[in-house]
């Protein structure tokens, strides 16, 4: 069985179609190839508009927002334990030069060293706490 898709006019396969209950014959009148260039068109001239819509539906249904966030914890346990063992491993310097500003250094006082003695210092507070000694 074939379709004539409307923005290319070829003839294709029915296979090469996405199937759609809204029209009569139960396919989408656009190709796959075609319905892929315009979505991808249509998200990037709209993408302030669709991001909007979206924070407004976020913000009218937060538990719709917390079921999905909770589903993807699931699914991506492991990487995301996978990624808060290598961030706690590797301190970037910019979290630690930040940490020295705070603490009352200025910029021509941190040197890389001190950076490295803070970076350290940080990762066995952490240790501590971890292990609770």
């Amino acid at each position: 069985m074939e379709n004539t898709c409307i923005k290319c006019n070829e003839t294709k396969d029915v296979s090469l179609f996405v199937k759609d209950n809204r029209i009569k014959k139960g396919i989408s009148n656009m190709c796959k190839i075609c319905r892929h260039t315009y979505y991808k068109k249509y998200f990037k001239e709209n993408k302030e508009v669709i991001s909007e819509n979206h924070k407004k539906f976020i913000a009218k249904n937060p538990e719709c927002d917390r079921k999905y966030k909770k589903k993807y914890r699931l699914i991506h346990s492991d990487i995301e334990r996978d990624y808060f063992k290598k961030s706690v491993e590797k301190l970037k310097d910019f979290y630690i030069k930040r940490n020295l500003k705070s603490k009352g250094f200025s910029k021509e006082q941190i040197t890389p060293e001190l950076i490295e003695v803070q970076r350290i210092i940080i990762k066995t507070k952490r240790l501590c706490k971890t292990s609770k000694i």
